[in-house]
């Protein structure tokens, strides 16, 4: 490697093939071997300059003396003095060292320490160190590493490409580290041993910056931007205040910090963690992990599907919209659920390490987390009480409860006749207050209803539901799950099960089957007058004997469906369907085409405008709430073949009377042509059905008939 040395005079030097090292010297700030004749060309290899002041002056470089190098891969400029050191790059130092890498040193005696580098885009490490001066260092748009060491004086570090700042300050000056917009992940290491002054580190970075925290007293405010930042604070640390920006960021207190944080989590979705002290922590916007640690903690989870985990202590903990999750091991724990709408408070749980715990208001779930002995009370919402491993008494109080055994670790038999204690073999000696409703677990279990309605689903193994009086709905989601329905009479109830299977024929006094699965599958009826609901796949609906009815109501679209077709059928919404032994149709939320064949039909459109075509035979046009009529003529149902003395309307189960209890039938039909008078009456005009179902003059429904001029009593059904 060839060594060049400036001299004092006009120097021209031009490197060599290999590496070349330039030396050069700069003679407080006035004359000097770096002049503004000197040329320096590196020719070929990896060249480096060197520029070492001389003296004791404060320096302040020229941007003007960079102007004749060129072909330099690596720049070391030095600066060292007691007075105030400047170094100010421009348009020449940009032209010069954009592609090599520039390596600054600056120490100052005392006195302040100025760099500004925000035009230059190459690469860049500064290190400097102050004993009593203020440093104020702006770095450019490229990538930039920073290691600053201040005494008493100020400090303040920014530019848009940093990716490492290291700040260490051992006086009692103020400490604000930021940067800009620029490139990748930025790393600030921050060591502050003052006993004074407001030590700030502040980032608007859109990218990720790291804050390792290792103060003893100094560093108190932490304010980061859009980026996915890491924060880490010491034991010793005594930060105030830390507020995260836009980005998914994680704040990690150490867990013997005894010193109380306040915390906040801002836009993303976050994971802080507190220390031992009494942390105040909100998660803001997002699905955020918080968990205070040791001490009496208060934590917000705000926005979005939230994790808040006291910790040990006395800790408060306060959803609010999303599905939020809490957990609690301490009897003193306060829960607050703010949001009572389940759709924009979400559905909410409880994680219970207590012996005994009820659910507060507006929270839905709760697991038991002990092993031991321990209790979950519900509220008067809809809850799913998971049971423990250990005894457990699962009290849903009102609502409509479920007891899971999804976390038991062998197969449970559980029935919901038994009022007292039972043995439930694969978790404990359980007793069920007010369960409605049995999940299993991942064996073969049995599962028994009682005299209500209930919901059995045994989930994943080979599972065996019995039913009983009420309305009972079944899950099968495994081809040798076995249900039985032990009740044949109409006190037993209309029961369902819901088939996941890809195929499922409806079992002995079961009427009615849904088929629940996304592919194509197909469902069998019995004996019955069975409902069979298609899926979104394409299904095979076979209503076996009986008046069987094919429904489309969970269609996610409007449905074209005709009793007349024998084979597949594209029904649009619902995918391609065969139905065979179907006499009726129910069709969805949509604007459906419902058309029945040559035997007696009963027509059910639903929600929507829908086309109703009965075909021949006598049959039923039904209505059954005001939310499935339009009220106008331009909105309503339309009925293309009414035949009259054949064919019936009926609004026997639709309430004529909206202002009282009962479920009132209609008058008939009146005279006046233009309003009505009386809740229950019906008119007929221009081939449109109108309706009044309360005390106004206008009309609540409209049925459209295509080709009939005239109705009367005779063809509703009232």
């Amino acid at each position: 490697m060839t060594t060049y040395t400036l001299t004092t005079n006009t120097d021209n030097f031009v490197g060599g093939l290999g590496k070349d090292a330039f030396k050069g010297t700069y003679n407080d700030g006035a004359t000097g071997t770096w002049g503004l004749l000197d040329t320096l060309n590196g020719g070929a290899g990896f060249d480096t300059l060197s520029i070492n002041p001389i003296g004791t002056a404060a320096i302040t470089p020229d941007d003007r003396y960079w102007s004749h190098v060129s072909h330099i891969e690596k720049v070391v400029i030095n600066t060292t003095g007691p007075g105030a050191q400047t170094l100010t790059t421009g348009a020449f130092f940009e032209a010069a060292f954009a592609g090599a890498g520039v390596v600054l040193k600056t120490t100052s005696g005392g006195g302040a320490i100025t760099v500004d580098m925000s035009s230059f885009t190459g690469t860049t490490t500064l290190t400097t160190v102050t004993t009593g001066g203020a440093q104020a260092l702006t770095m450019g748009t490229g990538p930039a590493t920073v290691t600053a060491k201040s005494g008493a004086g100020a400090l303040t570090i920014n530019g848009a490409g940093l990716t490492s700042v290291l700040a260490i300050t051992t006086g009692a000056g103020a400490q604000t580290l930021g940067d800009g917009s620029g490139g990748g992940a930025h790393l600030v290491t921050v060591t502050a041993t003052s006993i004074g002054g407001a030590q700030t580190i502040t980032s608007t970075s859109t990218h990720a910056v790291t804050v390792q925290a290792h103060s003893t007293a100094g560093v108190q405010t932490i304010l980061t931007g859009a980026g996915a930042d890491m924060i880490n604070a010491a034991t010793t640390a005594a930060i105030n205040t830390i507020a995260t920006g836009e980005g998914d960021d994680t704040v990690n207190i150490a867990a013997t910090a005894t010193g109380g944080y306040n915390i906040n989590g801002g836009l993303g979705n976050d994971i802080i963690n507190g220390g031992a002290g009494n942390d105040s922590i909100a998660g803001g916007d997002g699905d955020d992990k918080l968990d205070g640690g040791a001490g009496n903690d208060t934590l917000t989870g705000g926005l979005g599907d939230d994790v808040l985990n006291g910790g040990t202590g006395v800790d408060s903990m306060t959803g609010g919209n999303g599905s939020d999750l809490y957990v609690v091991d301490n009897a003193s724990d306060i829960i607050i659920e703010s949001n009572a709408d389940a759709s924009m408070g979400g559905i909410d749980r409880v994680y219970s390490y207590l012996g005994a715990y009820t659910l507060v208001a507006n929270l839905e779930n709760g697991l038991i987390m002990s092993t031991d002995t321990a209790n979950l009370t519900g509220n008067n919402l809809d809850n799913l009480l998971y049971a423990g491993a250990g005894d457990n008494v699962l009290d849903g109080r009102q609502g409509s409860d479920t007891a899971l055994y999804t976390y038991a670790g062998s197969a449970v038999t559980v029935n919901l006749a038994v009022t007292g204690s039972q043995n439930t073999l694969g978790s404990g000696l359980d007793t069920l207050i007010s369960i409605e409703n049995l999940l299993g677990s991942d064996y073969n279990d049995t599962l028994t209803g009682n005299a209500g309605g209930n919901i059995l689903n045994g989930g994943l193994g080979a599972d065996t539901l019995i039913g009983g009086d009420g309305n009972d709905r079944y899950t099968a989601d495994n081809s040798r799950d076995v249900i039985i329905e032990t009740n044949a009479t109409k006190a037993g109830g209309i029961d369902i099960v819901y088939s996941d299977l890809s195929a499922y024929t409806l079992g002995t006094n079961i009427e009615n089957g849904r088929v629940n699965a996304t592919d194509a599958a197909n469902l069998t009826g019995n004996s019955l007058n069975n409902v069979l609901y298609a899926g979104v796949g394409d299904n095979v609906l076979n209503g076996g004997l009986g008046i069987d009815t094919a429904s489309y109501l969970y269609a996610s679209s409007a449905v074209t469906v005709s009793l007349a077709v024998t084979s597949t059928q594209n029904t649009l919404g619902s995918g391609s369907d065969t139905l065979i032994g179907i006499e009726r149709l129910t069709g969805s939320d949509y604007n459906d085409t419902l058309t029945g064949n040559a035997k007696v039909n009963v027509l059910t459109g639903g929600m929507g405008a829908d086309t109703l075509t009965g075909g021949g035979g006598k049959d039923i046009f039904d209505f059954n709430a005001l939310s499935d009529m339009g009220a106008l003529s331009g909105n309503a149902d339309i009925i293309t073949d009414f035949v009259r003395g054949q064919d019936k309307i009926d609004l026997s189960t639709l309430d004529a009377n909206t202002a009282t209890t009962a479920n009132d039938g209609f008058s008939g039909f009146i005279d006046n042509t233009t309003s009505f008078s009386a809740a229950g009456q019906l008119m007929f005009l221009d081939g449109v059905l109108y309706g009044s179902t309360n005390t106004d003059s206008s009309a609540e429904f409209a049925i459209q008939l295509t080709g009939i001029t005239a109705l009367d009593n005779s063809d509703i059904r009232l």
